[in-house]
């Protein structure tokens, strides 16, 4: 196992000589295992962050270590070690800036690419979900090959209106080849320019112009897909070319309402999903054997409890409904598996949940969410050390991904790991200061490492987000107050003080009272609340008898009635 002494990241590929972040030459370390999940990637747009993401945690680490080791030496014989010791990483650092172009072919895994958003150059910005949809196509189509490496959508997707190097995105993201296009639909005509950009040295190793009808839009598809993978050589088997060459419609109108489904539904809003719900049924109604629509409407109600405040039974049954259609109509669907095992289990009904899972990643080996889900899954039956192989998975397919870079942090919560949890959720922090996954695990890491006072902007955040940013100020301060005159009973009877007579009381409402409670010994009251959260079937339930925060009650009756309502 080696590390980069710069940024700190591990990698477990003994062949790799740079580091795939920064260039920094590797050096051989003994590293724990679980140490490898801290593997983020700084935002694609470094420029423009904020001052939160530039002295994030990850310079924070490595100025403290560089500066320990200043000390270190300074407390030897004399200063003069130090300099010869700088002036040797600096001639390493500037030989390894320049032959780290040279080395991205043993840096990136073999066939591993990155496929950016298509630009939509048809200057009508209704057309974006056209651009869009056949950049997602040929990630979903490659991705089923189990000899190739995809970058995940939500990554790729994050250079998105960018004009970033594709030759700089793909040695950030450490692949050996990206492919770039443009669109452009004048009337029935369609144009498409793609090229696929050789990481190493940034020439082309392949470019095409498409000047055909828009009826032939899935021909095009498949020929570009087609050209990528005898690009790249990879070996295919006859079941592989049978996936590359599948087509899921072959109403073409029906293909372009699905692609309108699909630009709705990745915004992920309420009005959003909603109306990708009615472009997916409205594909159906143009090809009712459309399985990938009904996948579509699937993850439309299986998000809009979320998004929407939609009724949480309802929308999932709804999703459930739509998921088995889906692989009554085709069987091989990998994302219709997945999505059917994710709603059992929101539903926590575990039956052939993990067989769902392992079903649709055989299908499609690249697809990151549902390597996340299935982690998700190993958490509550208490398979840990399973649960962050598979979130490191998702997160080398989908390095930029808020949610994922979350979960990594998450998974080390569970399983104690509390330092390594703590810096890879300040690093997913940079990503969303608000984002709430993110705020309540960091506020429980630094819970059980005794930082009571420094995880109280994090359960503020997290406890109050519907709130604006003066309001939570307001409750900070008090949170504050009463933690400094009375510690952590104080903070925590004001926490519950503010909760109770919270006016937005929202999905977590009731788990977060139940939670609160149980902190303070009340235990007759916490468990009615947490029975009032299993009735929203709240996900927070299902980790009770892994999660640290409940260690003190897991001998009460109540306690394992409680579980036994979730099923594991």
């Amino acid at each position: 196992m080696k590390r980069c002494p710069q940024c700190n990241r591990v990698e477990t590929d003994d062949s790799l000589l740079f580091c795939r972040a920064d260039g920094t030459p590797l050096v051989e370390e003994p590293v724990a295992p679980e140490e490898a999940a801290t593997r983020t990637l700084p935002p694609p747009d470094q420029t423009n962050q904020s001052d939160a993401r530039t002295t994030g945690p990850t310079t924070a680490l490595a100025a403290e270590q560089t500066q320990s080791a200043t000390l270190s030496v300074a407390r030897s014989r004399s200063l003069k070690p130090v300099i010869v010791v700088a002036i040797a990483i600096g001639v390493v650092l500037a030989v390894a800036a320049y032959f780290y172009t040279k080395q991205v072919k043993s840096v990136a895994p073999s066939n591993s690419i990155a496929v950016l958003p298509f630009v939509n150059a048809s200057g009508d910005a209704t057309m974006e979900y056209l651009s869009d949809g056949i950049s997602e196509s040929l990630i979903n189509s490659l991705s089923q090959l189990p000899n190739m490496r995809v970058m995940a959508r939500s990554t790729s997707f994050s250079f998105k209106g960018k004009d970033s190097d594709p030759l700089a995105i793909g040695k950030q993201l450490g692949v050996n080849v990206v492919l770039t296009g443009k669109i452009v639909q004048l009337g029935d005509n369609l144009s498409v320019q793609v090229d696929l950009v050789n990481v190493s040295d940034g020439s082309q190793l392949w470019g095409e112009r498409y000047n055909r009808k828009f009826t032939d839009l899935l021909s095009v598809q498949e020929e570009i897909a087609r050209e990528v993978v005898e690009k790249l050589r990879v070996r295919l088997s006859n079941e592989d070319r049978d996936r590359l060459a599948k087509r899921y419609t072959e109403n073409i109108d029906a293909y372009r309402t699905y692609l309108k489904g699909r630009y709705e539904w990745n915004k992920r809003t309420g009005d959003g999903l909603n109306r990708s719900i009615e472009y997916f049924n409205q594909a159906i109604a143009l090809d009712p054997a459309y399985a990938l629509a009904y996948a579509g409407v699937a993850d439309a109600y299986s998000m809009l409890p979320q998004f929407a405040n939609a009724p949480f039974d309802d929308s999932l049954m709804k999703a459930k409904a739509a998921s088995l259609k889906a692989l009554e109509l085709d069987n091989s669907l990998a994302e219709a598996h997945i999505s059917l095992a994710n709603v059992k289990q929101s539903l926590w009904d575990w039956n052939d949940v993990e067989a769902g899972y392992k079903r649709g990643l055989e299908l499609n080996p690249n697809y990151a969410t549902g390597h996340q889900w299935y982690s998700e899954y190993l958490i509550p039956v208490g398979r840990l050390a399973e649960a962050q192989k598979e979130i490191r998975r998702a997160q080398e397919l989908d390095p930029l991904s808020l949610v994922i870079n979350a979960r990594v942090g998450i998974t080390a919560y569970f399983s104690r790991q509390f330092p390594l949890a703590e810096k890879q959720l300040k690093d997913a922090l940079q990503f969303n200061p608000e984002f709430i996954l993110t705020n309540v695990f960091l506020f429980n890491t630094l819970y059980q490492e005794q930082k009571i006072e420094e995880s109280i902007p994090y359960l503020v955040t997290a406890a109050f987000n519907a709130y604006s940013k003066e309001e939570r100020a307001r409750f900070e301060s008090e949170i504050r107050n009463a933690y400094s005159r009375s510690g952590e009973k104080g903070m925590l009877a004001k926490l519950r003080e503010l909760v109770k007579t919270s006016e937005r009381q929202d999905y977590s409402y009731a788990y977060f009272l139940g939670w609160t409670l149980v902190r303070l010994g009340e235990l007759d009251e916490a468990f009615v609340w947490l029975n009032r959260s299993a009735d929203l079937k709240h996900p927070g339930i299902a980790v009770l008898r892994v999660d640290p925060m409940f260690d003190g009650v897991r001998s009460d009756p109540r306690f394992e009635q409680l579980m036994k309502r979730v099923g594991v």
